[in-house]
């Protein structure tokens, strides 16, 4: 039987494979679908994808960025015309941030391309891998600790 050291290295280079995989795919559709965004950019789509209308601070509390940094990347986003922003009517200090009408057909159809590869992943198991698979990776998450964002 392994240590728990070799167990985290051959665990280690199964996530980078992964994590190497899911980008270089999520690049390609990128690339040929989203109008070549980067990745800060795409976290950001997929956020308000996800999410809906936000603040700019919790998108930036979403990537992990500070304000003015989500904001640099809300005036990229903006530019393509996936984004708009609205200020608050009840707090002129408070900006929020969501997809446009294009933004939210894009993301659509970004959404279907994951679904599709998500599905290709799991028709690959027997169902008995397919619920384990699941299982792990919910208990996975569940023990990631939680990061805060950088302040302005």
């Amino acid at each position: 039987m392994s240590t728990i050291e070799e167990k985290a290295q051959l665990l280690i280079a199964y996530m980078e494979t992964v994590i190497d995989r899911a980008g270089r795919w999520q690049n390609d559709v990128n690339k040929h679908r989203m109008g070549h965004l980067s990745r800060n950019e795409m976290d950001a789509f997929i956020q308000l994808g996800r999410k809906g209308e936000l603040t700019m601070g919790e998108l930036a509390d979403k990537l992990l960025l500070s304000v003015s940094g989500a904001t640099v990347i809300a005036d990229k986003l903006e530019e393509k015309a996936l984004v708009v922003r609205r200020r608050s009517l009840d707090d002129r200090r408070v900006v929020r941030v969501g997809l446009t009408g294009e933004g939210a057909k894009s993301y659509d159809e970004f959404h279907q391309m994951v679904l599709t590869f998500a599905t290709a992943i799991l028709q690959s198991l027997d169902e008995n891998e397919q619920n384990l698979l699941l299982a792990l990776h919910r208990k996975i998450s569940d023990s990631f600790p939680v990061v805060e964002r950088k302040k302005d």
